[in-house]
């Protein structure tokens, strides 16, 4: 996905949080995607588990890009939660990404593995103004990513 969104024209701001049964941003909004692919991989190389704390990872994510330096005024925002679907811990997710959406932002979910909740995530994702996808392979993920990315609003502006 970061590559996709290197190729384009338009330099778009990316946040990184990452969550188990609490959650934490990990890079605020950036332009440098090497920064983003570093803490992803660390967190990768360091993952040891833990709940599922969806609800604190979609407040977390609203928390980065509406912090300070929360990109441009007119920008669509967007938080893409990816999950295998079953909360094991936290709030409700669905109030998160309702709450998501009053401020503005839209809430997309990408579950990826076969015990997930899928009505969960459809319901959290229709709360937060997105779609709802679920990707079997990594191919399924690119598809999904680029589904995303085409229905995300543009400010054309003259």
């Amino acid at each position: 996905m970061l590559a996709k969104l290197q190729s384009g024209a338009q330099a778009e701001r990316v946040s990184l949080v990452t969550y188990s049964d609490d959650a934490a941003i990990d890079q605020l909004l950036t332009e440098t995607y090497t920064s983003l692919q570093t803490n992803l991989n660390q967190h990768t190389a360091t993952f040891d588990g833990g709940g599922t704390n969806i609800a604190s990872g979609i407040s977390e994510g609203a928390d980065s890009l509406l912090a300070a330096n929360g990109g441009r005024a007119f920008a669509a925002k967007a938080i893409l939660v990816m999950t295998d679907g079953q909360r094991t811990v936290g709030g409700d997710p669905v109030s998160a990404a309702k709450n998501a959406a009053n401020q503005g932002l839209m809430v997309f979910t990408v579950t990826f593995s076969s015990e997930a909740d899928q009505g969960l995530m459809q319901a959290v994702a229709a709360a937060g103004g997105g779609k709802h996808f679920h990707a079997e392979k990594r191919e399924d993920l690119l598809e999904v990513f680029r589904t995303i990315g085409a229905q995300l609003p543009t400010l054309i502006v003259k």
